[in-house]
């Protein structure tokens, strides 16, 4: 995760498709992946 300009939080997806401009989509956590990361010491889930 990385901060925007303005101090928000900014999120880096992958996709398996582009994404077109104007659909909805329903974006889904990887918690297996989400789980190591949080518990890893600065996020280095691939050591």
């Amino acid at each position: 995760m990385q901060h925007a300009p303005n101090g928000q939080n900014l999120h880096t997806l992958k996709t398996q498709e582009p994404l077109i401009k104007g659909n909805e989509y329903h974006l889904v956590v990887d918690k297996l992946f989400h789980s190591r990361v949080e518990k890893e010491p600065y996020g280095n889930s691939f050591a």
